[in-house]
């Protein structure tokens, strides 16, 4: 299916994106919850439908054209928390929990490219119902962690199961007072798991070998409710999600030692939690923090550029709308987003990374240059792009209908280059607003101005 897009290239940072909403499976689906790159750079999506059954679909490399969309397992309140391809197998693997019989099952399926079932198992002890939390495949077998239903607060059950390519069961380990949340394969061979015991509140991270033996385990405090984790090539582990203060972001060494950690109050009073990290494979060590601001219709889908040595902010982008998924691909290097519009309807984030780079012999601008402001129209946040050829003053001005000044983002002296402003709109009313740039050079010899139109839409 073709699709209208806005497509942005942006040669100052190197990046581009595009927008993507798909109304047409607003009647099923209300966003995408797990996202994978296949060989083919094409991206594979599994989400729980407005039928509350699993869905597949598939979208090429531009994030702008659904190739397939359909159904492909479950019964009621299903709901998908992990999926992988096997390049070994040719198939997908995807993991979740849904009500089967009155009761909550674990559910592991395998799926070919095109969703159809191949085989499926449900994690059930005879003695309590069950939750799959998470898994991870390894050359020859499946780990899965998971919760028991315990139906007491005060109580915590998990387990981690390890099963064959054809689900056969291998050994299981059961936890009194812990909880488990993610599990992750490593370089050096074994899994290391993050989790969190009762009463005490306290988060941990352990590694074990293959067999379930413990290698190592290491206790800190909880931070909150853990939403994504990535292991890098040196085997340093990251986790984030939702803390009492907005969202975190904490990385491990390979022993389990915290190396950093940082937490973002991106808009105080306005909830807000991280769904994906990613370690970029460009021999950076920077990482992606991607996550969402807010509900529906006020939400806001943010992406933050991280130095993985220091945890400095390196950039932000902001985008109308919620994610729920994210998937990078380290071969373009792009990053797909999945989530929904502030209507509600389905949408694709794509981040082009590595578009017209910059020339190293000559980075600086020729000329002075204001560019449109993006998204626009725009809710509550937008971010605005110039261009400098030479050591300037620069001033930015916000106007409103009237000409009255409502926000100066700028008012300096900025050496050449290429830079980006983000005027946040948040307390300010819906209409048409007017951005405006004056720059002259330290020798007065050149000026420059410029203004242009946006909207503000709440």
């Amino acid at each position: 299916m073709k699709k209208l897009c806005i497509i942005v290239f942006v040669s100052v940072f190197s990046w581009g994106f595009s927008q993507v909403p798909f109304p047409e499976l607003s009647n099923h689906l209300a966003g995408f919850e797990q996202m994978v790159v296949m060989p083919s750079g094409n991206i594979i999506f599994s989400t729980t439908g407005k039928n509350e059954r699993i869905w597949m679909g598939q979208f090429d490399q531009t994030g702008s054209n659904l190739s397939w969309c359909k159904e492909v397992f479950g019964t009621e309140y299903a709901s998908p928390n992990g999926f992988v391809w096997s390049e070994n197998e040719s198939c997908f693997y995807l993991g979740g929990s849904g009500l089967w019989d009155n009761r909550w099952k674990g559910f592991l399926v395998k799926l070919d490219s095109m969703g159809n079932l191949i085989q499926e198992m449900f994690v059930h002890p005879d003695t309590y119902e069950v939750f799959l939390t998470d898994f991870v495949v390894s050359e020859k077998n499946i780990f899965v962690i998971g919760s028991a239903n315990c139906q007491n607060p005060t109580v915590a059950k998990s387990y981690i199961c390890c099963f064959s390519d054809s689900f056969q069961e291998i050994w299981k380990t059961e936890f009194q007072d812990q909880g488990l949340e993610k599990i992750l394969k490593t370089e050096t061979g074994g899994m290391i798991i993050f989790g969190y015991t009762l009463p005490e509140g306290q988060n941990y991270i352990m590694k074990l070998d293959e067999e379930g033996n413990l290698i190592w385990k290491k206790v800190f405090p909880r931070v909150g409710q853990i939403y994504g984790a990535v292991a890098d090539a040196d085997d340093k582990f990251l986790i984030t999600g939702k803390s009492s203060n907005g969202t975190f972001l904490k990385k491990f060494d390979s022993q389990g030692e915290i190396l950093w950690e940082k937490e973002f109050n991106i808009r105080p009073g306005i909830e807000s939690w991280t769904k994906c990290v990613f370690s970029l494979d460009d021999g950076s060590g920077d990482l992606i923090l991607v996550g969402t601001i807010g509900r529906v219709a006020i939400s806001e889908t943010f992406v933050f550029r991280i130095n993985g040595n220091t945890a400095e902010t390196q950039w932000e982008r902001y985008f109308p709308g919620g994610t729920s998924a994210g998937v990078y691909d380290p071969i373009s290097g792009n990053i797909f987003l999945g989530g929904y519009t502030q209507e509600n309807v389905p949408q694709v984030i794509v981040i082009f990374q590595g578009i017209n780079p910059i020339d190293d012999e000559n980075p600086q601008p020729k000329n002075c240059r204001l560019e449109q402001n993006y998204p626009n129209p725009f809710n509550a946040t937008t971010t605005i792009e110039y261009a400098l050829p030479v050591t300037s003053g620069v001033n930015i001005t916000i106007y409103d209908m009237t000409g009255q000044i409502v926000s100066e983002l700028i008012n300096n002296v900025q050496e050449p280059g290429l830079y980006h402003a983000v005027w946040d709109a948040h307390e300010m009313a819906s209409g048409v607003y007017f951005f405006q740039i004056a720059a002259i050079s330290t020798d007065k010899k050149e000026t420059f101005n410029s203004v242009k139109k946006m909207t503000l839409v709440k």
